[in-house]
């Protein structure tokens, strides 16, 4: 794992997310958004271990899986601005985002790419081929019917399939102390998958078991889960204001942010912070 590298695709996505937010407060940007600040750091550090050929299939929160994916950063804003540069025309939005030349779908319904996750990695295994698909989902999305039919599918069918639960320990204000009969990784390993938890923000953890298991994946061609208890810093959207979250638990959580953390390693931190600043603002002006 290159520190750097890591840290300096983090930085792009905070400030990219950073950035929607200022240019919703400017009325450039029409609807609503999900920021994954906070999470940033799972699909960067699971995109180094994928080919261009491997799908990733995203939610509502989907802003850094496209970042992490390659999508062009241009057309990716176009299209949230509503502008026609962008994937989709500006039709799609913050929660569909389409590129058929990365192999990233997502759409907004909780956990509603995950069944089709499974067709992706079907395929795959259809065509003897060595791609696999990732499919990110939320603690939220483990209680809709389909996504639990889906993990079971996923294992009687022997798909090539890496499912990512990011949970941030609300499914938009409800705790998932009050939502979950069980933990979320008991669910999972009841179908019989291979499936490990990731505490803390735990990078260094991460990074090792997405090699492991991609690996896995793709060459016995099984499906894998991981499980990341991670914490979003802002709201569930970009209107909430957090008032259901204790401010200790929010500490806590803040003082494990995989940026700052990684932040206090490199030396040319500053360096890396001006690029990508101007890179992004220079991306913004040519859309507007």
């Amino acid at each position: 794992m290159n520190l750097e590298e890591i840290y300096e695709k983090i930085l792009l996505i905070r400030t990219i997310e950073n950035k929607i937010d200022d240019l919703f407060k400017k009325g450039l940007i029409q609807g609503t958004a999900h920021f994954c600040i906070g999470q940033e750091y799972i699909p960067v550090i699971i995109s180094q271990y994928l080919k261009k050929e491997d799908s990733i299939t995203s939610n509502h929160r989907g802003h850094g899986h496209a970042i992490s994916k390659d999508l062009d950063i241009k057309k990716f804003l176009a299209e949230l601005m509503g502008n026609n540069l962008g994937f989709n025309s500006g039709k799609g939005g913050s929660q569909h985002i389409l590129s058929k030349e990365n192999n990233f779908f997502s759409n907004g319904i909780t956990g509603g790419m995950v069944p089709i996750a499974n067709g992706l990695a079907f395929a795959n295994k259809f065509k003897n081929n060595s791609n696999i698909t990732v499919a990110f989902l939320g603690d939220g999305a483990i209680n809709e019917g389909y996504v639990l039919e889906s993990l079971n599918l996923a294992v009687v069918l022997k798909l090539p399939i890496l499912f990512v639960c990011e949970n941030n320990l609300y499914a938009m204000s409800t705790s998932t102390k009050k939502s979950h009969s069980s933990e979320i990784i008991k669910k999972v390993k009841g179908f019989g998958m291979e499936a490990e938890v990731i505490e803390d923000n735990d990078f260094k953890k991460l990074d090792e078991l997405s090699k492991k298991f991609i690996k896995k994946v793709r060459e016995e061609k099984i499906p894998c889960f991981i499980e990341i208890r991670t914490y979003r810093h802002c709201g569930h959207s970009k209107n909430d204001q957090n008032l259901y979250r204790d401010k200790a638990e929010e500490e806590y959580w803040f003082n494990k942010d995989v940026l700052k953390i990684i932040e206090k390693e490199l030396i040319n931190k500053e360096e890396i912070q001006k690029k990508i600043e101007k890179k992004v603002e220079e991306i913004i002006n040519s859309i507007k």
